[in-house]
């Protein structure tokens, strides 16, 4: 996909390929929410990146493995996967359990602002890193 547009494959990676797979966590919640089941949009929302990690890359290393001749594959974080993205992950963590405790353990309307703007923030810097080392 990303010799086809042109673009960089870590932006194609966070950003098209990224909103293709979370459309239907984001229906999902949103029909839940609007149903009265905000328990079950934020608990589907939280598994969903659990499940991703966990299932989906175990399987893709899996197959990847299974196809090789090989029994082990070079792997290099530093290179591989951007430390602006890794970065992101224990500070979004951090804010929304601080969050949720500072708030008595309710969501407000200030907490989706927050992760909107964490989100602008993390999307910036990872075109920023992808640009400079296109």
């Amino acid at each position: 996909m990303d010799q086809t547009l042109g673009i960089n494959k870590n932006i194609a990676a966070l950003t098209l390929i990224a909103w293709a797979n979370c459309i239907g966590d984001l229906v999902t919640g949103i029909v839940s929410s609007n149903n009265g089941m905000y328990r079950t949009a934020v608990n589907a929302t939280m598994a969903a990146p659990v499940h991703n990690v966990l299932f989906n890359l175990g399987l893709i290393f899996t197959v990847l493995l299974a196809r090789s001749e090989e029994r082990e594959l070079d792997f290099y974080i530093y290179k591989d996967i951007s430390l602006v993205g890794l970065s992101f992950i224990p500070i979004t963590l951090l804010i929304q359990i601080f969050n949720y405790e500072a708030r008595n353990k309710k969501l407000c309307i200030e907490f989706s602002f927050v992760l909107f703007f964490v989100y602008v923030w993390f999307l910036s810097l990872t075109f920023i890193d992808a640009v400079t080392n296109f």
